[in-house]
């Protein structure tokens, strides 16, 4: 669970009304709204009584200098699907934390995305002293304190709430927004695995931890006070102990001693930095077309309304002009008719002032640009293969998650990773979501997991696309559930052996593993 306070409201406008409908969808018509609660207002049930009550419980305060809203966002693993009473509970202790429990505030629970989340904007104004409320000393720790309590409590997956070693936040947000890794996360996912054996290990000397970093193209360095891990050919360095609090100079002076730049000479087995495949060359195209065409559009636009704009103006120059040297009208009429031609003008200037606004803001929406990772996104939810296998990263699966693991060793199937005839949501981190009856599955690739409650649809569903996805025969691990793994060993018994199914890899039966050589001699025979 993930829990994150949004450092300035900035959606609405600045106000709880403006954050209440963009938390509502109101413009879609709360398309992604799955529900909705109001707390501590006297008409909890009804939506346009409850923001007024905390409206004019905000107006009353005029001296606040700060934000009178409070919002937070709470999100879940894509693998999770907490009942409405657990969310509920998880709010309440969330918000007494850090002193808010008393408050007016509206929660409210979105599925626009893969990972179940919810919001919590909290009128930071006390309904009985109407005063504007400052938030708990540290109350970030806080509520990451208490996130780490509530996933205990309710069987939540373990998030790692340490700022020590979550990575900075501006690098998170890069990586979301463009869809390139960062050198510290390439670091993190490809290389700190093997860093941290060799740090366990007390027998292994700052040369054999050299040597590791060696095979990933990377070297320890001074830089300053501290050492960072550098990439031996380009100007790329992280902070050491950024990856492990081992490798901190401190850390590494005491355990090897005094500290010396490595000498390995041995060529990298991987680099970081991959090459820019035919998607980004075509990505790059299509955006400097939709660049020109946009561009296009606006001149033509400015040309058009500079025309219109000089007819306008010359149009009301001459009608004044007229009122002028008309000799039958004397000073006060002439005033009198100088003064509607005004008020003319400025209303017709004004009408097509909107009018240009609102073509102009047209040509903005139809032409906007897509982030790198949103058009890979389009693109793997169409079936490209290269689109999906470019967003992929490395991540453990949780053991306890429901999961046919295809086994080490055995190929992916070459089939188009895309059920036919439907087109599902395709996440950041290429995993293809497909929503079914009771539930959702999950394709990260070499695995194929499902959240469900126990809908013998959904599970059906599942095996369907686990036959399409791994093929006959194929060699699995099976994790999650007992009820779970009792079900798939049932339906795969029916389907005389689907598939080779084993708990902990590398075990399977003999005759299971016979059962395949058979079919696929067989094969060879016809």
């Amino acid at each position: 669970m993930i829990v994150k306070k949004v450092a300035k409201m900035s959606k609405g406008g600045g106000s709880f009304g403006g954050l209440a409908d963009y938390l509502m969808d109101v413009k879609n018509e709360g398309e992604k709204v799955e529900g909705y609660q109001f707390t501590n207002c006297s008409c909890d049930d009804s939506f346009k009584h409850s923001i007024g009550e905390i409206t004019v419980t905000q107006e009353i305060n005029t001296t606040a200098k700060r934000d009178k809203t409070l919002h937070l966002i709470v999100s879940f693993s894509e693998e999770e699907n907490p009942t409405p009473e657990t969310l509920q509970a998880i709010e309440a202790e969330l918000v007494k934390s850090i002193g808010f429990e008393n408050h007016q505030r509206l929660s409210v629970v979105h599925d626009n995305t893969n990972n179940k989340h919810f919001h919590i904007a909290i009128n930071r104004i006390d309904p009985e002293t109407f005063q504007c409320t400052k938030e708990t000393l540290r109350d970030i720790d806080i509520l990451q304190t208490k996130a780490a309590e509530l996933e205990e409590k309710y069987n939540l997956k373990r998030t790692n709430h340490t700022a020590k070693d979550r990575e900075p936040v501006h690098i998170k947000d890069k990586e979301i927004h463009s869809g390139v890794t960062s050198f510290l996360t390439w670091v993190k996912t490809e290389a700190a695995g093997e860093i941290k054996e060799v740090l366990k290990d007390e027998t292994k000397s700052l040369e054999d931890l050299q040597k590791t970093l060696n095979k990933y193209n990377l070297e320890l360095r001074e830089r300053g006070a501290g050492i960072v891990i550098s990439d031996k050919d380009r100007s790329l360095f992280v902070k050491a102990s950024d990856v492990d609090r081992g490798l901190s100079k401190n850390n590494l002076t005491k355990r090897f001693g005094e500290f010396k730049p490595s000498r390995i000479e041995e060529p990298a087995t991987t680099k970081f930095g991959a090459k820019k495949s035919s998607l980004w060359d075509e990505y790059q195209d299509k955006t400097k077309e939709q660049r020109s065409t946009k561009k296009e559009l606006l001149e033509k636009l400015s040309e058009k309304g500079e025309k219109t704009f000089k007819h306008l103006k010359d149009d009301y120059a001459r009608r004044r002009e007229l009122i002028k040297n008309n000799p039958t009208l004397n000073g006060n009429v002439k005033r009198e008719a100088y003064r509607i031609l005004g008020e003319e003008r400025a209303k017709e200037f004004k009408s097509l002032k909107d009018q240009f606004a609102g073509e102009r803001s047209t040509i903005h929406k139809d032409n906007k640009f897509q982030t790198y990772a949103e058009f890979l996104i389009d693109k793997a939810a169409d079936g490209n293969a290269e689109a999906i296998q470019t967003l992929r990263r490395k991540s453990p699966i949780d053991p306890n998650v429901n999961a046919l693991i295809l086994e080490e060793g055995e190929r992916e199937s070459q089939r188009s990773p895309i059920l036919p005839g439907q087109k599902p949501h395709v996440s950041k981190n290429g995993s293809i979501f497909y929503k079914v009856d009771g539930g959702k599955i999950i394709d990260t690739g070499r695995a194929l997991k499902l959240v469900y409650d126990k809908s013998e649809k959904a599970l059906k569903e599942f095996m369907d696309l686990a036959k399409i996805k791994f093929g006959k025969m194929s060699a699995l691990v099976i994790q999650g559930s007992d009820e779970f793994k009792n079900r798939v060993r049932e339906l795969n018994d029916k389907e005389k052996g689907l598939f080779i199914l084993s708990e902990h890899g590398k075990e399977q039966s003999k005759t299971q593993t016979q059962k395949r050589d058979r079919s696929e001699k067989k094969g060879v025979e016809r």
